[in-house]
């Protein structure tokens, strides 16, 4: 302010600091509209690579656009934040634990305030940690299954706890491992059904003096 008053031998004319206050905004505008360029740009080519099925550089594209303009950026990051929490949880589903974590991690970044993305992500981090036991047990069940024996039935069902305790939390929804289990296991039973049956008629028949 000294420097200005210096200079003009006092106080600049009303009409130097409106035309001083006119170039600062015009700058500030060409700024921002420069900010906001830039952002769209990212942003479409985020969805570009989104549609191509790149997840994680749409991603990378979208945290670019949003550290420019976080509010302009703010309804792509949402969506891909939604579609990245749905991937992740079908991915857990097929015990795909490394890509269930990412995608989840991923839409908790693009959304922090989303709390069900938090706590999935959680619940997949816990599933991956306990799956090794999961597959212990099916290792256990198919060498009772080859020796057909039909104690497999309770390693199944303790199988089965461990994924439904510490996984989706949806018996429907089994990874593929645990569906081959249970197709096995049913198969199985089916045979032993057979096998009785036949020692069964065997045994009435012998009884009947038909042997």
């Amino acid at each position: 302010m000294n420097s200005l008053r210096n200079a003009y031998g006092g106080y600049p004319p009303l009409q130097e600091m409106e035309a001083r206050l006119a170039r600062a905004e015009d700058q500030q505008r060409t700024t921002n509209h420069a900010a906001q360029t830039t952002t769209l740009a990212a942003l479409k080519r985020a969805e570009e690579l989104w549609n191509k099925g790149d997840y994680d550089a749409a991603v990378s594209q979208a945290e670019k656009a949003a550290a420019v303009d976080k509010d302009l950026a703010a309804p792509l990051l949402q969506k891909f934040s939604r579609d990245l929490k749905t991937m992740g949880w079908d991915a857990l589903i097929t015990a795909d634990h490394h890509t269930a974590i990412n995608r989840l991690e991923q839409a908790v970044r693009l959304n922090p305030a989303d709390q069900n993305a938090r706590t999935k992500l959680d619940q997949a981090r816990d599933y991956a940690a306990k799956w090794p036991l999961v597959e212990t047990k099916i290792k256990e069940f198919d060498a009772l299954m080859a020796q057909k024996d039909l104690v497999a039935h309770q390693v199944l069902i303790d199988a089965q706890n461990i994924a439904d305790n510490h996984g989706p939390g949806d018996s429907q929804q089994a990874t593929p491992d645990m569906k081959r289990v249970r197709n096995d296991f049913d198969q199985g039973v089916q045979e032993y059904n057979k096998f009785i049956a036949e020692k069964q008629a065997l045994h009435y028949l012998f009884q009947a003096g038909k042997f």
